[in-house]
């Protein structure tokens, strides 16, 4: 299950340099990109799907060179919602297409995203694969929130976190594939859902 507390975790250990944990600044673009992107797998990484399966894979090449290839250079003309877009961009290439077990089945009526098909109760759990990303969402969040000047840099780990988690448990829909409890012949069944 996906930890807010974790992922600021993370984020202070690349804005923080007192710490002892601190990972340096970067000497290049692409390092910062490849630290944050780094830092936000290790919260993604203990994602569930609605039935509480774990995250197998995602495209964490592709969210770094994503993030490297959009984030503007430090210049007059950058603005926060270039390195926004930039950050959702990311955002959306970690996510496509990413992959969750198959282990447990969906329960009759997960709230707020009904199983669809046949029974609506699960025999068997065939695929679980994210089919889309909401775009902008994170974008928004971030735009607002490289425009504010925190007091200090625990708070402004602590509302990265905040943007970040609020599009990751909002904007990545997992689709879950199966067949359902018919007999003799079971009947498709698929559930679409946020992740945990």
């Amino acid at each position: 299950m996906l930890s807010q507390a974790t992922l600021k975790t993370e984020f202070l250990k690349l804005m923080d340099s007192t710490s002892p944990d601190f990972a340096g600044w970067p000497p290049t673009k692409a390092a910062a990109a490849a630290n944050w992107c780094n830092a936000y797998n290790v919260y993604a990484l203990s994602a569930q799907d609605v039935s509480g399966d774990p995250l197998v894979s995602a495209n964490l090449p592709g969210m770094i060179s994503t993030l490297v290839s959009l984030l503007p250079e430090a210049s007059p003309t950058a603005t926060y919602k270039l390195a926004a877009d930039a950050f959702d961009a990311a955002f959306a290439s970690y996510w496509t297409g990413a992959l969750f077990a198959f282990l447990v089945p969906p329960v009759p009526a997960p709230p707020g995203c009904p199983n669809i098909g046949g029974t609506t109760i699960w025999s068997v759990e065939a695929e679980s694969k994210v089919f889309a990303v909401a775009s902008g969402v994170l974008g928004g969040l971030l735009e607002a929130e490289f425009a504010v000047v925190a007091p200090d840099v625990d708070t402004k780990a602590a509302s990265l976190a905040a943007a970040f988690h609020s599009a990751t448990i909002s904007a990545v829909t997992v689709l879950i594939k199966g067949s359902d409890s018919t007999l003799p012949t079971p009947i498709p069944i698929q559930n679409a859902c946020t992740i945990t």
